[in-house]
This record gives structure tokens, C-alpha cells and sequence, in this order.
């Protein structure tokens, strides 16, 4: 016997729900107020966010912006959605591509080259 549909009396949070989402089967939940509406809600978009299936809607990097991030050796794609640990990555390259602007400045403090200011330009003794 196959279900095509589910009326669920008891829906806890949201589990039940989001197996009918899994399967894509359609559901109705019925709730006990308000605020456990929200609760669900909350829980299955949550759900459908990490495990990637909404469709990923963000707009695409303008090219000059990344044109610009290649030629600075920064930033790169933003993490996948539902990615498990692409985050983590991405910030670990964040910080690794500051980190070596840093030593680079460091470097050329230490090599005595004038302090420059926020337009590339030697800045105002002082």
C-alpha cells in the first residue's frame, strides 16, 4: 500500500514532516497553537537548509569582484549550502589569505620601505 498523502495529529518537532519531505509524499501537520506552528516551521526550513534541498538562489559574483579576488589571492566561492564542512574551509582560507597580507606587511615594515596609506600612496610623515 503506498501513501499519497498524510494527516499527522501528533506532530512533535517536525520530524514526522520532514521524513513526508524526504519521500516527497505531501503532509499536513496539525499543531497545538501558534507558537508550536513557528516551532516546526522554524525546524523544517532549518532541515531542508542543511540537508541542500532548496535550490540555492544566491545571485553570482559580479565579474570584477572576482577578477579582483584572483589578482589579491582572496576570497573564492562562497560555501555550498548544506555543505558539511565548507565552511570551516572557507574560513580557514579567509583567514590564511589575511594572515599572509599581514606577514607581507610586516615584511616590508622590516625592510624599511615607507608606511602607506589606504590608497596605496606613501602616507604623511608624522
Amino acid at each position: 500500500m503506498r501513501i499519497g498523502a498524510a494527516v499527522l495529529f501528533t506532530v512533535g518537532g517536525g520530524q514526522a514532516l520532514l521524513a513526508f519531505i524526504l519521500e516527497r509524499k505531501r503532509a499536513v501537520g496539525i499543531v497545538k497553537n501558534p507558537k508550536h506552528k513557528e516551532f516546526v516551521k522554524k525546524n523544517l526550513m532549518q532541515a531542508v537548509k542543511t540537508l541542500g534541498l532548496a535550490p540555492d538562489r544566491r545571485p553570482a559574483k559580479p565579474a570584477y569582484l572576482v577578477a579582483w579576488e584572483q589578482s589579491r589571492n582572496v576570497g573564492g566561492n562562497p560555501p555550498a549550502i548544506g555543505a558539511a564542512s565548507s565552511s570551516l574551509s572557507y574560513a580557514a582560507g579567509t583567514h590564511r589569505a589575511l594572515r599572509r597580507g599581514h606577514n607581507q606587511l610586516a615584511a616590508e615594515r622590516a625592510a624599511g620601505s615607507p608606511r602607506r596609506g589606504h590608497d596605496g600612496r606613501a602616507a604623511c610623515p608624522g
